[in-house]
């Protein structure tokens, strides 16, 4: 799946304003408008395209985002289906940007029609980049689709924030009769899987609570006394104190030499994302924000394309289409035991 499950950016940021596409750029995608396409030659020539490069195995993260960037701005020059779910499909399993840019990329997948292709090929597509290099057959989700009609609901979870203590809403509306009742508001984003502990490890990586829970995780072997001074501040058992109490004894003892550490990991964390990706927003990166599990419903007919990197059995989804059934605030022992999002070895149903 793509790594960008979840990360707390802006769901609908503006492409930055200054970005643009070189003029060759512009021609090479033109040119395989009237060319039949083969994926090798192509991968070839658009080594020497500016602002792509070498996608297959020679681009840094930020290099691959900024390909991404560059694929949102010159997506309407592209007329060939197959390349275009070729490389939207590889670029977006790369990037931490399933959640942002949404009215973007949504406005780009339906352009020319693009999402009524047939799931066969739009899966077939997206995968097939991926498999290049590494000669692994990143398909196996297929399978799990064959078992269903075109018009069968699929059960897929999504993992998310959401700010509790601002008070924000995660449907549209809470009434139960409401037709807006099913439609998600806070946590959007294109990426699901039909594996709940896939959707667990995103909602949870990148948290202030996650930080924590590793810290707990390693505290004893990496601190002394280290669940002595758990205990001073009312910490005996880390899986079974629920958060909002776990979240009230760090502000209540932020003296404590545990709490200095959690906080000191906790600021290190957020220079991190914040020196690597431009549209982070900090604002959920403290102990008022909460992951969520959410659980939608999906016609197999409106799956956008299937990824599976590393076993994480994605489907990538427009947000109108998934219906969200239920959402549960994640407890602290789901925190703790989180995997991370590579530790899926196998396929799970």
């Amino acid at each position: 799946m793509n790594n960008s499950y979840l990360i707390p950016f802006s769901a609908f940021n503006a492409l930055p304003t200054k970005k643009s596409v070189s003029s060759d750029a512009d021609t090479f995608f033109e040119s395989w408008n009237n060319r039949p396409f083969q994926l090798r030659q192509f991968l070839t020539e658009l080594e020497k395209v500016d602002g792509f490069g070498d996608i297959l195995l020679g681009n840094s993260p930020a290099e691959d985002r900024e390909a991404f960037l560059n694929l949102l701005i010159i997506e309407d020059k592209i007329r060939n289906e197959e390349l275009f779910w070729s490389l939207f499909g590889y670029l977006f399993s790369l990037t931490d940007l399933n959640s942002v840019y949404i009215e973007n990329i949504i406005e780009m997948v339906k352009r020319y029609d693009r999402h009524k292709v047939h799931l066969n090929k739009k899966q077939q597509w997206a995968n097939q980049i991926y498999n290049v290099p590494t000669g692994r057959d990143n398909t196996k989700v297929r399978g799990i689709l064959d078992k269903y009609n075109r018009d069968t609901d699929i059960t897929v979870y999504r993992g998310f924030l959401v700010r509790k203590d601002t008070g924000e809403q995660i449907r549209e509306s809470n009434d139960k009769n409401s037709d807006e009742y099913l439609n998600q508001k806070t946590g959007l984003g294109l990426s699901y899987s039909v594996n709940k502990d896939v959707a667990i490890a995103f909602a949870t990586r990148w948290t202030s609570m996650k930080l924590v829970a590793n810290m707990l995780r390693l505290g004893e072997s990496k601190f002394a006394n280290f669940n002595e001074e758990l205990s001073k501040i009312g910490i005996l058992n880390w899986e079974e104190t629920p958060i909002s109490r776990f979240v009230e004894l760090i502000q209540e003892n932020s003296d404590s030499v545990v709490i200095e550490t959690f906080q000191e990991l906790i600021k290190n964390g957020l220079e991190n994302r914040k020196e690597r990706y431009e549209e982070f927003d900090s604002s959920y990166m403290n102990f008022g924000v909460r992951s969520v599990l959410g659980t939608y419903k999906v016609k197999k007919i409106d799956i956008l394309m299937p990824i599976n990197l590393s076993n994480q059995n994605e489907f990538v989804i427009l947000p109108e289409n998934a219906k969200l059934i239920r959402y549960d605030f994640l407890t602290s022992k789901q925190i703790y035991d989180a995997k991370g999002i590579h530790d899926f070895k196998e396929n799970k149903t």
